[in-house]
């Protein structure tokens, strides 16, 4: 998917959110890779509470999380684009040390 083909799904994910006061805002939307992630963030802030952080595409170390979950101490990261992304061994591995990695610096995958 390209940059302008996600910026258009953002501008109409925003369109239907609009009557949503939690989500009327939406600027990091078109940071989203997937389409996937731009729904996650959509059905996050919509449903989540006020003081609950919800970030897309977080440079962690030397890796980027998809979705990052913050509330207090806790932070739990989603890789949202599953299979489609992720099916070959080498990434396969690559996520698992990954994962590995962030879970020893106390994010939750």
């Amino acid at each position: 998917m390209t940059r302008s083909q996600r910026r258009k799904e953002a501008r109409q994910l925003k369109q239907r959110c609009r009557s949503r006061e939690r989500i009327k805002q939406l600027p990091d939307l078109a940071n989203c890779e997937s389409p996937i992630e731009c729904r996650l963030l959509v059905a996050l802030r919509s449903t989540l509470p006020t003081d609950v952080r919800v970030r897309v595409q977080v440079p962690i170390g030397p890796y980027r999380a998809d979705c990052m979950v913050e509330r207090g101490p806790l932070r739990v990261v989603v890789e949202a684009d599953g299979e489609h992304f992720h099916n070959s061994p080498a990434q396969i591995a690559y996520d698992l040390h990954r994962d590995a990695w962030m879970r020893g610096r106390g994010y939750q995958v």
